[in-house]
């Protein structure tokens, strides 16, 4: 089975920061979000490597737990509670591109259970 499409992305070294989980990567391959520090998501271009967006934590004592893209400029990132009990994680979508919060989800949820859908419209997330 050939896979002509298939080839690497343009290398460079990410920092050896901080990192609680695994890089999300865009649809188009541009960007990859990443946690680098202490809550702090840093998007970056995957060209470069230059970052395009920092989006802090929303809280304090808060921690990154997994991040996605969506379509639009969108980005969910859960965060755990550092000491928390497992599965006891907080969404937060953010339009990444102006470093903004577009909504945070008012219950918690399974920290990596969650996804867009095809057009970026709607988020599924694990409740517990």
């Amino acid at each position: 089975l050939a896979l002509p499409d298939v080839r690497p992305l343009p290398g460079w070294e990410p920092p050896k920061l901080g990192f609680g989980g695994k890089p999300a990567i865009d649809a188009d391959l541009e960007h990859i979000a990443r946690h680098e520090d202490k809550g702090l998501v840093v998007v970056r271009r995957t060209a470069d490597g230059q970052p395009v967006a920092r989006l802090p934590p929303p809280g304090p004592g808060l921690d990154v737990e997994h991040t996605a893209f969506g379509l639009g400029g969108g980005l969910a990132v859960t965060y755990k509670i550092v000491g928390g009990p497992a599965g006891d994680a907080r969404c937060v979508v953010w339009n990444w591109p102006a470093a903004k919060e577009r909504f945070r989800l008012p219950f918690p949820v399974v920290g990596t259970a969650l996804g867009f859908a095809p057009d970026g419209r709607q988020i599924a997330v694990g409740h517990t």
